[in-house]
């Protein structure tokens, strides 16, 4: 009895030893392992780290207040903590690979500026083979701004909060669900809150109040995206001394489906099965009173497609409940002439420049209420490489007063309808990069214009008669001997728009039946 009482207080001093042993070696190798990580060396970088704790028993580390800037002072980190929660300290120090079951960033701030991509800033150009396995890391509440100081004062070109949560994140080992070079993981989840990235050399922006990307639902949802000009309307051409597009573009909703992550880490290609867009509101405008800039030739759309830095595949793209205002000014006129489409919605069919995934021709089929009143409806070709076919646009429009133009042809065209009906029209074209050619149908009846004064707007009453008597036919009518068919025939002007485009061969087409 006496020898089991002796061994057991021996294993109990045993123990008790080898614990104080464990909690002073714990507390010796934890002290010199944190005074290591704030002596931490980076190539080309300044590290600071304000605290480090490190818990061997818990195996837990925990760093405050780190810093890192490079000798330039164009790449900053500042993370206000950062948790390292179970890590795997023994595969570390025996086979030095990291492994971590928890890793989350609190509060990282990156402030990178654009001329570090054109530096020859280079940090150690040691490989590191080591294997890197994280369960979870969490990134909270961080923010993201990039700048471009080849100013005196340094613009910010994109600013963003995000969080991000990616599982099982792999360097080095075996290969997850989604792979990038050595880089793998299963889960990508990413939410993007109040961005704003300015381009088109100050002169636009596109904002966001959240964007929301997940890998496990294959989608990414937009909350109210702005695409704007920074300048009022007329500061617009002010500013640049030429004609210059001003917008304001508002998306209250924005969603992709289906997207490929694979195919855009592994082939640099954005492919997904379906895009929406909702309530989408937008006004454009024009000062045409001041020069045009020198620019390159604008692209066909399918030539812009191609264009694109990186693959594009997209099985159908639908646009409901849009809105459009349209307004340019020209000279002599006293205000913007304005026109605008009201109830429009569109859907794009096979847009796609990955050759393996084109299987259809690219279409759109689009429609919406002119002036709020007439129903214009319209299809389109483009020519995909495997079904180059010519473009080709045919639509037609239902009735509606002639005088519902007015707001734009007073100030563009100085003409007022004070009376006439459109019955029905029907266009019918094809086109390439320098002209388009085609048919039009245009019905109309009882048709009286007044020939405006430049200076004052009043009515020019002479000319007014002899344009409406001798000038322009005042009804074209299919029961009628004299029912006339258009010709669209149109030079294209390639530094204007694909829409001035399809306009203007469609004008070309209505000369011909309205005008002697």
């Amino acid at each position: 009895m006496k020898n089991i009482k002796f061994n057991l207080k021996t294993v109990m001093g045993i123990l008790v030893a080898v614990f104080f042993i464990l909690v002073c070696a714990s507390f010796i190798l934890s002290t010199y392992l944190e005074r290591k990580v704030k002596q931490l060396d980076v190539p080309g970088f300044t590290l600071n780290v304000k605290t480090v704790k490190i818990k061997l028993l818990k195996q837990q580390v925990s760093l405050n207040e780190i810093e890192l800037r490079d000798s330039l002072r164009l790449l900053n980190l500042n993370i206000k903590r950062i948790e390292i929660r179970d890590i795997h300290f023994f595969a570390l120090l025996f086979k030095g690979n990291i492994g971590i079951d928890n890793l989350i960033l609190q509060k990282p701030h990156i402030r990178i500026d654009t001329a570090l991509f054109k530096s020859n800033l280079k940090g150690s150009s040691y490989t590191d083979n080591r294997t890197i396995d994280i369960a979870s890391l969490k990134i909270r509440n961080a923010t993201l701004l990039l700048v471009s100081s080849d100013t005196l004062m340094a613009d910010t070109l994109y600013y963003t909060g995000f969080n991000i949560n990616i599982n099982k994140l792999k360097q080095n080992g075996q290969p997850n669900t989604f792979s990038y070079q050595s880089t793998s993981f299963n889960r990508l989840q990413f939410s993007l809150q109040n961005g704003v990235f300015n381009f088109g050399k100050g002169l636009y922006a596109i904002k966001y109040n959240n964007l929301a990307y997940d890998s496990d639902k294959m989608k990414l949802n937009v909350d109210e995206l702005n695409l704007l000009s920074l300048y009022s309307k007329y500061e617009m051409g002010r500013t640049t001394g030429f004609e210059t597009d001003w917008f304001d573009f508002t998306f209250k909703d924005l969603e992709l489906n289906t997207i490929r992550l694979k195919s855009l880490l592994s082939n640099t290609a954005l492919v997904f099965s379906e895009g929406r867009i909702g309530n989408f509101q937008g006004e454009a405008f024009k000062d045409k009173r001041l020069p045009l800039p020198q620019k390159p030739d604008n692209k066909l759309p399918m030539t812009m497609l191609n264009a694109l830095p990186i693959g594009l595949h997209c099985d159908s793209f639908f646009i409901d409940q849009a809105h459009i205002i349209y307004s340019e000014r020209v000279d002599a006129s006293d205000k913007a002439g304005t026109i605008y489409f009201k109830d429009l919605s569109a859907r794009i069919n096979h847009a796609s420049t990955i050759d393996s995934l084109i299987t259809k021709p690219t279409t759109m089929q689009a429609q919406a209420r002119v002036m709020g009143e007439a129903l214009l409806q319209a299809d389109f070709n483009f020519p995909n490489k495997e079904y180059p076919k010519p473009y080709r646009a045919k639509g037609q429009m239902g009735s509606m007063p002639v005088r519902s133009f007015n707001p734009i042809i007073k100030q563009n065209a100085f003409v007022e309808a004070n009376q006439g009906n459109i019955k029905n029209m029907a266009f019918d074209f094809t086109y390439n990069n320098d002209s388009s050619g085609g048919s039009l149908v245009f019905e109309y009846d009882d048709l009286k214009i007044s020939i405006l004064d430049k200076d004052d707007f009043s009515k020019k009453g002479v000319t007014s008669f002899i344009v409406n008597s001798f000038a322009v036919h005042n009804e074209n009518l299919k029961n009628s001997k004299e029912f006339r068919e258009g010709t669209i025939a149109f030079e294209r002007n390639k530094k204007r728009s694909i829409f001035n485009y399809w306009w203007k061969s469609v004008l070309s087409g209505l000369k011909t039946i309205a005008i002697f």
